[in-house]
């Protein structure tokens, strides 16, 4: 999986769960592409959703962020 933004976007026709947006930003964080901070426009591009919904996803999961749990 590439999570640089170079990948083509799929097509979703649900909508992402926190446990996959979660799954995808331990991904993210694990690869250095960004600072977490910078996430949302990554969020919205993988899961093809507005900057509001990108962000709640996002601050969700810094709430919930256990560093020991993403290494699992």
């Amino acid at each position: 999986m590439k999570v640089d933004g170079t990948e083509c976007m799929e097509q979703k026709t649900t909508r992402p769960t926190q446990d996959q947006v979660s799954h995808y930003l331990n991904e993210l964080r694990e690869s250095g592409v960004t600072n977490m901070f910078g996430a949302r426009p990554y969020v919205q591009k993988k899961f093809a959703i507005d900057s509001n919904r990108a962000g709640e996803f996002v601050a969700y999961w810094m709430e919930h962020f256990d560093e020991s749990e993403s290494e699992k």
